[in-house]
């Protein structure tokens, strides 16, 4: 990646490590640039685990996690079948095995309301 010299802020995200943001100077030539992450308990979710969804809700425009973000799925009838919060990572984790079609919201005063449907194969997100 070539970059022009300056003022840049980088935001380093990877599973399991607390998010790094650092405002970092760029000068002409090669820069080598290392960043050491903290790493940060998730809930485990077993891999291939059916019926789960794991999310990771964070702001678009700063990076940064959502806490006490609301995720409900409620079934077709609209009747809810599972709540919870983003914890302060902005992790989430839903269980979905209990329907088979749906509807999954998500909401944060401030935020713009996020609905989308499942159904038996995947939760699409558009």
């Amino acid at each position: 990646m070539v970059l022009d010299p300056g003022f840049y802020w980088f935001v380093v995200n990877a599973l399991g490590y607390a998010q790094r943001k650092e405002r970092i100077t760029l000068k002409k030539g090669k820069n080598d640039i290392q960043f050491e992450l903290e790493e940060q308990k998730i809930e485990e979710i077993e891999q291939g685990q059916e019926g789960v969804v794991a999310l990771h809700l964070f702001d678009a425009f700063s990076k940064e996690a959502i806490e006490g973000a609301t995720v409900t799925l409620k079934d077709t009838d609209k009747n809810k079948v599972f709540e919870a919060k983003s914890n302060e990572n902005g992790q989430c984790k839903v269980e979905t095995d209990t329907i088979k079609y749906g509807r999954l919201s998500i909401q944060k005063e401030g935020y713009l309301l996020i609905k989308e449907e499942i159904n038996p194969i995947h939760l699409t997100f558009e």
